[in-house]
């Protein structure tokens, strides 16, 4: 790099102010400079003399500066290259060294091309990582010894002996010091003390350094601080010191790195055993979990029990002494629901939600609902789906509803939970993820008062659609009706979007239609053929699974096959039969539908969770099993399980 030295340039050594920290802030100076202040520049083949024959001279211009970056900063003088880029010569202060063209140590032009870039040899150190430290000249500024008739009539007879800055206020002394004996300095404040090699600082008794904030004392080969009376110091332990050494001066950092502190947050990086318990007066965090027992095994038959990161437990026995709130219990062939369960085009899980806001940061009746997918699942969301969803407010329970409604148009509450309704503006595509987000608007139809928001892990469904002709029918089911819906354009129904209900039938007069009690209600019947006395109606098969359809890793169900006619008589003593799977595996398949237990699997055959294809290589697409029965004589009677 090709950098201006002092003895190119030369600034009178009162022309700068430079004022560091200014106001106590680390990354701010105060700085000006006297009327007229110049600075002369001659660097051989680069700036050469004026017309004259003189040395080229600009007026300086320098204002107070904040840094933008908390790092070390460089002072140079940025002379202009021609008249026509500027007058001016201006203090600049970059954070890193570059040459007298602005270009780095990498060869990247970092200052501008219009410019020369003459290195005052200043350097201030950084203002550390956070901005709370102090800055300081770690390298004093040099105002130049370029000859010139300013130079020479500015040298005074002290400088034969010092220098002294009068921008870093540093005076720095050019012959060696000593006092005379029996004097003594009475305060010495210094920043850094070196010793040479061979020194050493002696301490008398009921003496002792002070160390101001950033000091530090360097000592060179061989060279100690001794104690009277009590040894010497040679330096800092660090990694290599042998524990039993005691010429070492132990530092705060070697001790965080070595030993846990009592009074700070601590970290060790090894394992620690604790002989007689462990007590927390705060919330305790186990990143990866904790195991309870000497030993753990996974698994039903396992042993020990553990809790992972995730909060999944693997225990013996759980006792609880008052309530167990759940999403979802499985018990006995036992589920539970609240709420209505939907069939429908669209809907999903919502993973997270960003609510729009004005400019003011009041909060608008639209945000963007980000979803909750298995790695390479598609959202099932479209635009102009009409979408509606229930969650709990555990935050805020006043905001949930005290008490049950059904208007039979699709205006829903449930105790103990709030409904949101809202419309998809806009599907997106996030993070590499497919139909994984949406933008929506909250229903504001003048029917509906509540505006509620779609929270994080609520269940939604896209029941229908103000334009698509295709995501326009669902169905749904209650405690004491199901319902067939067609044609949904809207957020409430009428009596034309209700293809068929099933079960209770009383609410479907708030349309006109008089009708009470348990039935059905259909638009139409189509039928081909004559309907057959009861005694002639087939065999068909009944399927009875243990665990109900539900299984988790590691958990088998049991299904039972039995075959009845239309008087429910058992038939099934008289069958053979078989089990075949479909994965959309052909060569998977196969081989599991050859096996003898699958091909004579009797009426009584277990499916564990690996038989599925929930799992890692196949991200939990749907498996069905078709089981057969056979008697030689009639037809085959089959039917299907899908997981």
């Amino acid at each position: 790099m090709t950098q201006a030295t002092p003895k190119d340039y030369w600034i009178s050594p009162e022309a700068l102010y430079i004022e560091l920290n200014a106001m106590g802030n680390p990354d701010y100076i105060q700085a000006s400079c006297v009327s007229g202040a110049q600075i002369l520049v001659y660097v051989t083949g680069i700036i050469s003399y004026d017309a004259g024959h003189n040395y080229q001279r600009w007026p300086i211009q320098i204002s107070p500066t904040v840094f933008s970056t908390h790092s070390e900063k460089y002072l140079y003088v940025a002379i202009p290259r021609t008249t026509q880029d500027g007058s001016y010569a201006q203090i600049v202060f970059p954070s890193e060294l570059v040459d007298i063209y602005g270009i780095n140590a990498e060869g990247t032009q970092v200052g501008s091309e219009k410019y020369y870039y003459i290195f005052l040899q200043g350097i201030i150190s950084s203002s550390g990582d956070n901005g709370a430290n102090n800055r300081v000249w770690s390298q004093s500024l040099s105002t130049g010894v370029l000859a010139s008739d300013e130079a020479i009539s500015s040298i005074t007879k002290e400088s034969e002996w010092y220098d002294y800055s009068t921008v870093s206020g540093l005076v720095t002394f050019l012959k060696d010091l000593t006092m005379k004996a029996g004097t003594i300095f009475l305060n010495l404040f210094a920043r850094t003390i070196d010793v040479v090699s061979g020194g050493a600082i002696n301490l008398a008794a009921n003496s002792s350094i002070n160390f101001d904030t950033n000091g530090h004392i360097n000592l060179g080969t061989d060279s100690s601080i001794t104690f009277k009376g009590q040894g010497a110091v040679t330096g800092l332990a660090d990694n290599d010191t042998d524990k039993r050494a005691e010429d070492k001066i132990v530092t705060p950092a070697y001790v965080d790195n070595k030993a846990l502190s009592r009074v700070h947050a601590d970290t060790a990086s090894g394992h620690i055993g604790f002989l007689d318990g462990l007590s927390s007066d705060e919330l305790s965090v186990m990143k990866k979990g904790v195991q309870f027992g000497e030993n753990f095994a996974e698994g039903l038959t396992g042993f020990g029990g553990k809790i992972d990161g995730d909060g999944a437990a693997q225990l013996d026995s759980l006792t609880l002494r008052s309530f167990l709130e759940v999403p979802e219990l499985r018990f006995n062939r036992v589920s539970i629901q609240v709420g209505n369960r939907w069939r429908a085009p669209g809907g999903g899980i919502i993973d997270h939600v960003v609510i729009d806001c004005d400019e003011n940061g009041n909060e608008l009746y639209s945000g963007t609902a980000y979803l909750h997918l298995e790695e390479g699942e598609i959202g099932k969301v479209y635009e102009d789906d009409i979408c509606q969803g229930i969650w709990h407010d555990g935050i805020n329970p006043s905001e949930n509803e005290a008490d049950d409604y059904d208007d039979s148009k699709g205006n829903f509450k449930f105790s103990g939970f709030y409904t949101a309704y809202f419309r998809i503006d806009k599907v997106l595509s996030v993070n590499g993820g497919t139909n994984n987000a949406f933008h929506y608007s909250l229903r504001n139809d003048g029917k509906w008062k509540l505006f509620k928001h779609p929270a994080s892990m609520m269940h939604f469904v896209c029941y229908g659609n103000f334009s698509n002709v295709d995501r326009q029918q669902s169905r749904y089911s209650t405690l004491t009706y199901e319902r067939y819906l067609t044609e949904v354009t809207t957020w409430e129904f009428s009596e034309r979007n209700i293809a068929a209900q099933f079960g209770d039938l009383s609410n479907l007069t708030v349309f006109g239609l008089k009708m009470d009690g348990y039935s059905a209600y259909l638009k139409n019947i189509y039928m081909s053929g004559t309907i057959k006395q009861f005694e002639a109606i087939g065999r068909k098969m009944v399927i009875d699974q243990s665990l109900n359809g539900y299984m988790a890793p590691d958990e088998t169900e049991t299904v039972t096959v039995q075959i009845v006619d239309g008087y429910l008589q058992d038939h099934t003593n008289e069958y053979n039969f078989k089990v075949e799977r479909d994965t959309g595996d052909a060569a998977s398949d196969a081989v599991w539908n050859a096996k003898p237990e699958h091909l004579n699997c009797g009426s009584v055959f277990n499916i564990s969770f690996d038989d599925l294809h929930i799992n890692a290589e196949h991200g939990g697409i749907s498996t069905m099993f078709y089981v057969t029965a056979t008697n030689g004589k009639d037809n085959a009677v089959t039917a299907s399980i899908e997981y």
